[in-house]
């Protein structure tokens, strides 16, 4: 199953002093991260998987994937214990099969 995170709908993002503040419209809540909290958040405007957005992550810093995505999943969990993110179950459809024809003679 791959797992994909996109930013929340009733959010807003401003950048204040070098920081991102993101705020929640509903819940009036006001969160700030830093420079590369600010990257991951811009890539998540469209639903991505952790592996992509280590792949990302990895063409902007030097670092292992082990170590961007410990620390991806880590923030993805602060955020989401904030409803800053939404998380996406993607299903994985079972291939399907051809129609069974057989030649005659």
């Amino acid at each position: 199953m791959n797992t994909k995170f996109r930013r929340h709908q009733d959010t807003e993002v401003m950048l204040l002093d070098g920081e991102y503040v993101i705020m929640h419209m509903n819940r009036q809540s006001i969160t700030k991260v830093n420079e590369i909290g600010g990257i991951i958040w811009s890539l998540l405007a469209e639903a991505k998987t952790v592996h992509e957005l280590v792949l990302c992550m990895q063409e902007q810093y030097e670092t292992t994937y082990e170590t961007a995505e410990h620390d991806i999943h880590l923030f993805l969990q602060q955020l989401g214990e904030y409803e800053l993110v939404e998380v996406i179950e993607a299903v994985e459809k079972e291939p399907t099969s051809l129609p069974y024809r057989t030649a005659y003679s």
